[in-house]
């Protein structure tokens, strides 16, 4: 495959457009994304391979952490004109830049139930649950059971972290088949679970399995220098993060991994000219926008930091009381209190959700009832 994708190959005016791109999509295979840009950029644009040069493209944007971009390029593209793997891109930036309730209307445009789409299925079975559309979830995972019964065992995995359940996840992994699973998914969901658990030294044995089988994968990378820094946090592991934006230059989730250094350290300035321009931070995947909201909140810029929050009206977990309490905060205890109360009212409730709507409780009786409330549902 290098010799495949030797630049001489792909600027060679002979080589017909059609198959540079198909060498571009041989590079995307390699996780080599930008030889992937690279070669769609050298070849001419005709009418007729528009809607492939921006897939690929996207795809290849996503695979370097920048899903806005691929959400760009992917939403010019009708999504009649998308293979199977252009709408999970589709699906998947639109999940990492607004939340992952955001993705399932985008999600709904491809109905196919076929083994070329039962990864653009999986992905709809966990959005829809997510949602907490039971009904057209239970459906769905009917037809991917019927389809591949692995692959809707691994969505079950996946549900379970979307959720915050990585105990689940791993006794799901554990019941898995793993002769008919994919070696290196099963293993970085595992890595995701021991990681939820606090095993940060399994998911570091795992995540160092992942970077040598596959080097030129970023998210491995990342996820090992993090990993390995909870785990020894000392001098070189700490650079060895700061060194990520270097390393994976425009990769927006290296550079939320540096800044996350940086916020842990109480240095927020750094941490946001870590993240790039105020300007940019909006075009942050939505783990970044919270680690910017963060920063602005401790700086004392709540307005701003509501501001990179305020279109993610479904975030889970820690990110959705962020945003509640950042509402409290700019807006006033009124609003929040409508924000808490419908967030209470989800499948994705935590008991921290309750303690953090009780802090912003106007009086003391509403403050107990809140209490009451939360210790009702997680005694």
């Amino acid at each position: 495959p290098s010799r495949m994708l030797s630049p001489w190959i792909w600027n060679e005016p002979s080589v017909p457009a059609e198959q540079r791109l198909a060498l571009a999509a041989l590079a995307l295979d390699a996780r080599r994304p930008a030889e992937a840009i690279s070669i769609v950029d050298a070849v001419p644009p005709t009418s007729g391979d528009t809607a492939t040069r921006s897939e690929i493209s996207a795809r290849a944007r996503l695979m370097q952490g920048r899903p806005a971009d691929a959400l760009r390029l992917l939403s010019a593209v009708p999504a009649s004109e998308l293979t199977p793997g252009g709408a999970l891109a589709l699906i998947d930036s639109t999940s990492a830049s607004k939340g992952l309730s955001a993705a399932v209307a985008p999600s709904r445009q491809f109905d196919a139930a076929t083994p070329a789409w039962r990864d653009v299925l999986a992905r709809r079975v966990l959005l829809e649950t997510v949602a907490g559309n039971r009904d057209a979830a239970a459906r769905l995972r009917a037809s991917l059971v019927a389809l591949n019964p692995t692959t809707a065992a691994i969505a079950d995995v996946e549900i379970a972290l979307a959720q915050e359940r990585p105990h689940d996840a791993l006794a799901l992994l554990d019941a898995l088949d793993s002769r008919s699973a994919s070696a290196s998914r099963t293993t970085e969901l595992r890595a995701a679970a021991l990681e939820g658990i606090g095993d940060e030294a399994g998911a570091a044995t795992l995540l160092s399995k992942l970077t040598v089988e596959e080097p030129t994968t970023a998210s491995f990378a990342i996820r090992y220098a993090m990993v390995q820094w909870r785990l020894h946090p000392q001098a070189d592991t700490q650079q060895a993060v700061l060194n990520l934006p270097a390393q994976w230059p425009g990769n927006q989730d290296a550079a939320i991994a540096a800044s996350t250094i940086f916020v842990v350290e109480g240095r927020f300035p750094d941490a946001l000219d870590t993240l790039g321009p105020p300007a940019s931070w909006g075009q942050l995947p939505v783990t970044g926008r919270l680690l910017a909201a963060r920063s602005l909140r401790s700086l004392g810029r709540a307005p701003e930091a509501l501001a990179l929050l305020d279109d993610l009206s479904n975030l889970a977990a820690s990110g959705a009381v962020l945003r509640a309490e950042l509402i409290a905060s700019v807006r006033g205890a009124s609003e929040a209190n409508a924000v808490f109360r419908s967030m209470a009212a989800s499948s994705g409730a935590t008991p921290d959700l309750y303690l953090s709507w009780s802090a912003i409780a106007p009086s003391e009786s509403d403050r107990l009832g809140v209490l009451t409330a939360g210790s009702e549902r997680f005694p």
